[in-house]
């Protein structure tokens, strides 16, 4: 079942024991049947959402799937007959599916099955699913659905889909779910006003009434981060403040570390209205 020539379809599986997740597509359109690769339209946000997801360590193309195993990563398909688009698939190409996604979770034991998209979970099993986690599992596989992928939901905005992928990733990885805090705006008084959050494929701030709830389970990291790194960094840079900061610092010595190296958190002059 691991191997690459048995699939029958002109997609191949991707698939080995003891993977984190097995993602289940829908079925390949003309373009990945074509290039024999899953997920290949240009389009397709797949590859790009697993790895702003952080679930791979880099961003792949579809031509590099035979790696995803070592990311810990499997990729099917629900249905293997190629179509134009999903809604040309019939009943009957869903025949088996649901004991194949069954056998693939007992005999190579997968942590989770992840379908993309609610229609790749209804073809396999014949219910609608709701997003997120399901109530069912195939043995000690958990199932996950997230949205598809598929230029044709672009309807759902990017940040949308990336919330549940990376719920899944959090879920996946058996920590708890958090999204790292890359600089935080706060007050002479020690309230935190703002807080921000940034990746290469977007950035954000949390305003002030959000961030007052945050601040009370990231402001004693924040202190801490302070007293370790706030000698180092000043001798190195003589000044705290970078672009994260919406006012001047008052002091090198309040500064607490983001992950980024250029975004520090900065106790700042300028209050935020």
């Amino acid at each position: 079942m691991a191997g690459r020539d048995t699939t029958p379809g002109d997609v191949p599986d991707v698939l080995a024991p003891g993977l984190r997740i097995v993602f289940v597509g829908i079925n390949p359109g003309r373009v990945s049947a074509a290039a024999r690769a899953h997920f290949a339209n240009p389009r397709n946000d797949f590859w790009r959402l697993l790895h702003a997801a952080r679930l791979t360590s880099r961003l792949y193309e579809p031509a590099e799937q035979y790696s995803l195993p070592e990311e810990g990563i499997g990729v099917t398909n629900a249905a293997y007959r190629t179509t134009p688009g999903s809604g040309d698939l019939r009943r009957a190409d869903f025949a088996g599916s649901a004991e194949r996604l069954d056998r693939i979770a007992r005999e190579l034991r997968p942590g989770w099955l992840a379908f993309v998209g609610k229609e790749a979970y209804r073809g396999a099993f014949g219910t609608r699913p709701r997003l997120g986690l399901q109530d069912a599992t195939l043995g000690e596989t958990k199932l996950f659905v997230l949205p598809s992928t598929s230029p044709a939901n672009a309807a759902v905005p990017w940040r949308e889909r990336l919330r549940w992928f990376h719920e899944l990733a959090g879920r996946a990885s058996g920590l708890p779910i958090r999204r790292a805090v890359r600089a935080a705006v706060v007050a002479p008084d020690g309230r935190a006003l703002m807080l921000q959050y940034r990746n290469e494929y977007e950035e954000w701030w949390i305003p002030r009434a959000a961030a007052s709830i945050l601040a009370r389970t990231t402001r004693r990291h924040f202190v801490a981060s302070c007293v370790r790194s706030s000698a180092s960094r000043t001798s190195r840079s003589g000044r705290c403040c970078s672009r994260a900061s919406a006012g001047s610092c008052s002091s090198p010595a309040t500064a607490a570390s983001g992950t980024a190296s250029t975004s520090y958190a900065c106790r700042c002059s300028k209050r935020v209205s």
